[in-house]
């Protein structure tokens, strides 16, 4: 018996991390290794051990301390406390197989799972020689299916595929898992660590096995993600929701959604109220719109970010903001702006080019048509140039910088000469229209 139980519970946890590509193998593969493995153990990898066994009369068995580590010494999975139910009639023959499983129970389990690039597991011998004997072998003999439930209390789940890394703490989980039909999800996680870094994430739906490639149907729901855990340039770290549905086939999830942040503060802007429809497919984030209201105006990008090498690239235009928030209060007038962001995975070559414009306003009191010029943003920090500044006396070249405060200031030109060339130009228009008039 106690070999069973071991057989039983590895076999339970390679159907565990599955969010991603792991399910259809998972799904496809655990009732045959469930089978080999109750013959011969020689599809396990590492050590694997069990401290304590009560079996039950009726099919329960509850255990302690199960612990596998893999060939290596690193720990694939440690259970302190769980529970197996199976079939009655195989509890009193003692005639284990896949279909005997009915339900399994888990409490604060730690588990985590290595695959490679073809979404194998790597503590798992199954050859490919070994999978294809079994479908050749398969057509006389009985289908060999699971149909078992898995719950889940307080336990860590990890796995990792490639470069894709990925830790739900503090998960509770029911997991219906039918191999002939689907596998039906409803996993609520405290926290989310590795590529992404999230809080209070929900994952329910089904996963339909019938088809040759199985399909997505789940909503995922996330309470809090932090931006800038999707790449480093991203300096983003005020908490965003998401609400979407996961559809594709396996292992290759699309997933749309929508997602909103209550502000968001972007020296020098402080933006409210952001939404936005994001798309994500081949591990690319797609932004197709968002937008957001600041200082009286709106704010609106697109874009997309890569999950894998975290490079991202987007495009941002503002309309109407009061630009007395943005620059230094002696300017004045409707501010609009385009900019391109990008940057690489480190955050070290995030980049921002754009322009501005100024409608009719004021600097320090005085008049102008139009302000208008190039800007750049490195490192946190803006700069400058071809700003030109349109007034009823003639056009104006200056500087301009941040302060210390992240608002904008004007640089070289003085109040003085822009007031002293409009008055005479103001004089000079009047004693025109006052000839005319007595003409």
């Amino acid at each position: 018996m106690r070999k069973t139980v071991i057989i039983v519970l590895a076999t339970v946890l390679i159907l565990l991390i599955g969010a991603g590509g792991a399910l259809y193998w998972a799904s496809k593969n655990a009732a045959v290794i469930a089978n080999e493995i109750a013959i011969e153990q020689k599809v396990l990898k590492g050590k694997i051990t069990v401290h304590k066994l009560e079996v039950g009369l009726l099919g329960n068995i509850d255990f302690q301390n199960f612990v596998w580590l893999d060939p290596a010494g690193k720990l694939v999975a440690e259970i302190p406390k769980g529970s197996i139910k199976i079939n009655l009639r195989d509890a009193l023959t003692g005639n284990f197989n896949s279909k005997s499983l009915e339900k399994i129970e888990f409490d604060n389990a730690v588990i985590h799972l290595v695959f490679n690039d073809k979404m194998e597991l790597n503590v798992l011998n199954l050859s490919r020689d070994r999978q294809d004997n079994n479908k050749q072998d398969s057509a006389p003999k009985e289908k060999a299916d699971l149909n078992v439930e898995l719950l889940l209390k307080n336990s860590t789940l990890s796995a990792t595929y490639v470069n894709r890394h990925f830790s739900l703490e503090g998960t509770n989980a029911d997991i219906k898992l039918d191999t002939g039909s689907e596998l039906k999800l409803n996993i609520k996680t405290n926290k989310v660590t590795g590529n992404i870094a999230a809080e209070k994430v929900e994952l329910n739906g089904k996963i339909n096995l019938q088809p040759k490639v199985p399909v997505y149907d789940l909503v995922f729901n996330v309470g809090s993600v932090i931006p800038s855990s999707i790449s480093a340039g991203i300096d983003i770290n005020e908490p965003l929701t998401i609400s979407s549905k996961i559809t594709g086939e396996l292992p290759n999830p699309v997933i749309n959604g929508s997602f909103a942040m209550a502000n968001l503060s972007m020296s020098p802007l402080v933006l409210d109220n952001l939404k936005g429809v994001f798309r994500y497919n081949n591990a690319v984030l797609n932004i197709t719109e968002s937008s957001a209201n600041t200082y009286g105006g709106s704010v609106q990008a697109t874009g997309n970010v890569n999950i894998d090498s975290k490079n991202f690239s987007f495009n941002v235009a503002g309309q109407g903001l009061n630009s007395t928030q943005v620059a230094d209060d002696k300017i004045s007038g409707p501010l609009d702006f385009t900019l391109l962001a990008q940057s690489s995975a480190d955050g070290k070559s995030l980049s921002a080019n754009g322009h501005f414009y100024i409608g009719e306003g004021k600097f320090s009191g005085i008049p102008f048509k139009s302000m208008e010029g190039d800007f750049s943003r490195y490192s946190g920090k803006m700069s400058f140039s071809n700003i030109v500044i349109r007034t009823i006396a003639g056009n104006f070249t200056t500087n301009m910088l941040q302060n210390s405060l992240g608002k904008i200031q004007l640089g070289a030109m003085t109040p003085a000469f822009v007031e002293n060339a409009i008055k005479d130009e103001l004089t000079k228009k009047g004693r025109d229209l006052i000839k005319g008039l007595f003409r």
